[in-house]
């Protein structure tokens, strides 16, 4: 599929505490978790002992992840879970701008990093956040984030 589209992904494992890189391979799918822990084990390694994994949500990965470290547990790339989170908030602005049509010009203000906001915007948040309970409520599980 993505292949069509001109796609071609690499994936890389690496030492996080060492800062190495111990094996690459083509493709972005569950194989590349096996393909990983065979050359692991070619190498003197143990996938058994690895026991953190960063990387980002594709289910193909999760799904070799799953079948090839059985012990080891899943942190998920922030910049991925921050987009799923910025899609949550921009579903919930667009059904709550069904019932306040002053929601409709208000998206930027909920996606923009709340540092980067103009004075304008900010009094604005704050006075959206007031009249919106769930998208206020979405938006601060966000900052918490």
């Amino acid at each position: 599929m993505s292949l069509k589209k001109g796609h071609n992904y690499i994936s890389v494992f690496v030492d996080m505490m060492a800062s190495d890189v111990l094996f690459t391979t083509p493709g972005k799918n569950a194989d590349t978790m096996l393909r990983f822990s065979e050359a692991l084990r070619d190498h003197g390694g143990n996938p058994e002992r690895i026991n953190e994994v960063s990387m980002d949500m594709s289910p193909a990965f999760i799904a070799g992840f799953v079948k090839t470290f059985t012990i080891a547990s899943i942190t998920f790339d922030k910049s991925q879970v921050l987009k799923l989170l910025n899609q949550a908030i921009d579903e919930i602005r667009r059904s709550e701008q069904k019932l306040n049509p002053c929601l409709k010009s208000s998206r930027y203000i909920w996606l923009k990093n709340p540092a980067k906001l103009t004075i304008h915007q900010q009094a604005e948040l704050k006075t959206l956040s007031k009249e919106n309970r769930k998208l206020s409520k979405a938006y601060k599980m966000k900052l918490t984030f």
